[in-house]
């Protein structure tokens, strides 16, 4: 989990500093791995992620980086890190 909640930092890190299509490129190998890790929890531990997930996605779709930097650092990572206890 360490290693997604670092990703998930770098990838917010690079947004706030304008790096918006390396943050993005990062993010999209990312989806992999946390699709992976949503997986393999229960639906119901999946369903308590996925308005954090919903956030940081129109975030990105909305092009609001900072927001989408924000989702990911206070409200996907302190989520996933709840439900993988």
């Amino acid at each position: 989990m360490n290693v997604l909640n670092n990703s998930m930092e770098m990838v917010a890190r690079r947004l706030v500093q304008g790096a918006i299509g390396d943050a993005n490129s990062d993010w999209n190998q990312l989806l992999n791995v946390l699709g992976q890790q949503l997986r393999s929890l229960p639906k119901s531990n999946q369903a308590e992620c996925l308005p954090s997930l919903r956030q940081v996605l129109s975030c990105q779709q909305g092009k609001d980086w900072v927001g989408m930097a924000d989702a990911l650092r206070f409200q996907l990572a302190p989520a996933l890190h709840k439900v993988s206890k």
